[in-house]
């Protein structure tokens, strides 16, 4: 949850001070912990960040695309890249995606992100 939180304040004040152009594409992947160390609030703040961040990244399609990963014991890609092509859609999705539960295992939501940024990339199944 930290790390998300340090993203949000280094993105928020980073943005807040300069007159920047958010007219780009981008493909982010955002890792949710949903392990039996992150209680039912804290996964709830970690979705509303994202939320938050999803928003101000300009997802929409042709522009920003954003995926999910909720990791715990397993990792699962629980929003594809381009799935949903507006905020509302990508919010609602969110918003269902469950706990995992288990143990805390990061390493298998960064291997699921490089999968998904490579089929993204290069097509593959």
């Amino acid at each position: 949850f930290f790390f998300f939180f340090f993203f949000f304040f280094f993105f928020f004040f980073f943005f807040s001070f300069l007159d920047v152009n958010l007219d780009y594409v981008a493909h982010i992947m955002f890792a949710i912990d949903s392990s039996q160390l992150s209680n039912e609030r804290d996964f709830r703040k970690q979705k509303d960040l994202t939320k938050i961040i999803a928003r101000l990244l300009n997802l929409q399609e042709g522009k920003t695309r954003a995926g999910v990963i909720s990791f715990g014991n397993i990792s699962d890609t629980s929003i594809s890249f381009g799935q949903y092509s507006d905020v509302f859609e990508f919010n609602r999705a969110l918003d269902l995606i469950p706990m995992v539960g288990g143990d805390r295992h990061f390493d298998k939501a960064l291997k699921k992100a490089l999968e998904a940024f490579s089929k993204d990339r290069y097509g593959k199944s």
